[in-house]
């Protein structure tokens, strides 16, 4: 018998102006110790599937009478929401894209792990919390003692993900959902955490849904594979077949697309942005009134970098080495610790946040995570049209609407959809807001961080075709900051690589990436090419 057994699932959203389908008669089953792969382009309805068997959908959706979830021999698309408590974390766990939206920002991380176990399990505080640093350690968190007492965002992306990777597995569930479980982990990180999941799998006969992007993650690790394409599934079979022999033509398509290409040359040297031996240093504190414990992290040392116009600088390395500290710390977002910020001439890093303001036009940055860097109360127009009132840009009310839907326009998105909210788009939609906001402002340098990682392999391909158009059709600057070295190749002029905040190798993209000089760097470009479960 299935473990899970998905019939005729159907999901309807219904918005101000029109009815969204999103899922359309999707059939799938799980069997204990089985792994199930959905993969499909953004939008397809991955996540929707996911969440309703989870039935943690927005109040807009509806679920057909029709449908039929059955988990471990229960109708449980008939459960109410007191039912479902004790199935959520407890025999179904569910690991999401997005974990900065996922974890409470107000409560340490310890505590949020430890909270699921008190409620499951019974535990006193004390035994959670020790069951919880068990879990940290499991899932390779480094200064686990510590990140027990901070919080998520003194957290970098992929440490974020660790942490819902281990509240997710803390009960030993019957069934895992893993929502693109190692979008933000670097790669020598992923095929641990993919490893992990595979012996608990194993010892506890744990069925898992493994929804993503990567197809050779997929080719790895599933059993079977279920493709999505506008809502239903167009093709399933087993993994070996699927990839040796695709029947339908999308499945074809996904499984032919990567990232391809270079970057254009650079027409002229000249440096917009000069960065002399930058230096952050974080102060970690952790224990009890009486046991209190603290010590400087050195995220960002001594780094210096220029680049040109029209350049694309990526920077890359493991999950934690200090990227995005970099980039924020470039762009003022953070206070440095030392070290100079050049931006065509004028010193950025004795400005205060008043005197930063003209060039925050100028310099912008788009985030990891989308949904939690735009507004879930604003509309679409409101968040792209904020950045032009608060910097006294576009005129007239008339004129701010046209910027805003040319530069939907330019992000390949329908200005129609002006009035809608974030939590109506996918993730890759989302991002393509991100890019939009940014855009409308019509800045000279671009602070990329990490802007495809929840991307499945054919947006990607599209939104690196879309950041190159913008960058010749503006002549704009990037600073790309990725964990995966395909983009990085297609996009990047130059890399430079971090390990523990410091710069350990630096130069031509190609040269870097086909001739590696320190075993960091060529342990990363290995396990980019070859994922080894």
């Amino acid at each position: 018998m299935s473990l899970l057994d998905v019939q005729d699932l159907a999901v309807r959203f219904t918005l101000d102006d029109h009815v969204v389908d999103a899922v359309r008669g999707v059939s799938f089953s799980v069997d204990p110790g089985e792994t199930l792969a959905i993969v499909g382009e953004s939008g397809s309805g991955k996540s929707v599937s996911a969440r309703a068997i989870m039935k943690l959908l927005p109040k807009t959706a509806t679920i057909d009478p029709e449908s039929r979830i059955t988990f471990d021999g229960a109708r449980i698309d008939g459960f109410s929401e007191k039912q479902m408590l004790q199935v959520r974390g407890a025999r179904i766990s569910m690991i999401f894209q997005e974990p900065m939206t996922s974890l409470n920002p107000i409560y340490r991380v310890g505590s949020q792990i430890a909270e699921s176990l008190i409620l499951h399990q019974g535990m006193t505080k004390k035994q959670a919390l020790a069951r919880a640093l068990d879990l940290l350690k499991e899932v390779r968190i480094p200064d686990p003692e510590a990140r027990l007492e901070q919080y998520p965002h003194q957290l970098s992306g992929g440490q974020r993900q660790r942490v819902m990777i281990a509240m997710a597995i803390a009960n030993e569930p019957k069934l895992l959902l893993a929502d693109e479980p190692t979008t933000a982990l670097d790669v020598t990180v992923q095929a641990e955490i993919l490893k992990l999941i595979r012996g608990l799998q194993q010892s506890y006969k744990m069925g898992v849904v493994l929804i993503t992007h990567d197809l050779t993650i997929v080719e790895k690790v599933s059993d079977r594979v279920a493709v999505m394409r506008l809502g239903e599934v167009v093709e399933s079979e087993p993994t070996a077949a699927l990839f040796r022999s695709p029947v339908h033509a999308y499945t074809r398509q996904l499984l032919a697309s990567e990232p391809r290409g270079k970057p254009d040359p650079i027409e002229a040297e000249e440096t917009v942005l000069d960065v002399d031996k930058l230096n952050v240093v974080y102060q970690l504190r952790w224990g009890g009134m009486f046991n209190r414990k603290r010590r400087a992290l050195t995220a960002v040392d001594r780094i210096s970098l220029r680049i040109e116009k029209g350049e694309t600088l990526g920077v890359v390395g493991e999950s934690g080495s200090g990227k995005s500290t970099l980039g924020k710390a470039i762009l003022r977002l953070i206070q440095n610790d030392g070290g100079g910020i050049t931006w065509r001439g004028q010193a950025l890093h004795g400005l205060d946040k008043q005197a930063m303001r003209p060039f925050r036009p100028k310099l912008q940055i788009v985030f990891q995570d989308p949904f939690s860097s735009l507004n879930p109360r604003l509309s679409v127009k409101q968040i792209i049209e904020e950045g032009l009132i608060v910097n006294g840009l576009g005129g007239s009310g008339r004129e701010r609407d046209m910027r805003v839907r040319q530069a939907l326009e330019e992000v390949r998105l329908d200005p129609n959809t002006l009035n809608r909210f974030p939590h109506e788009f996918s993730g890759g939609q989302r991002q393509r807001i991100a890019i939009a906001r940014a855009l409308a402002l019509d800045p000279e340098f671009l602070l990329l961080d990490e802007p495809t990682s929840a991307l499945d392999l054919s947006v990607q391909a599209q939104v690196i075709d879309l950041l190159r158009e913008l960058q010749r059709a503006h002549q704009l600057t990037y600073l790309f900051i990725s964990h995966d070295l395909k983009v990085v190749r297609a996009l990047c002029h130059r890399i430079i690589v971090m390990k523990d905040g410091e710069v350990v190798e630096a130069g031509e993209t190609g040269e870097v990436m086909d001739r590696p000089q320190t075993d960091y760097t060529r342990r990363l470009v290995r396990a980019a090419l070859d994922v080894e479960i």
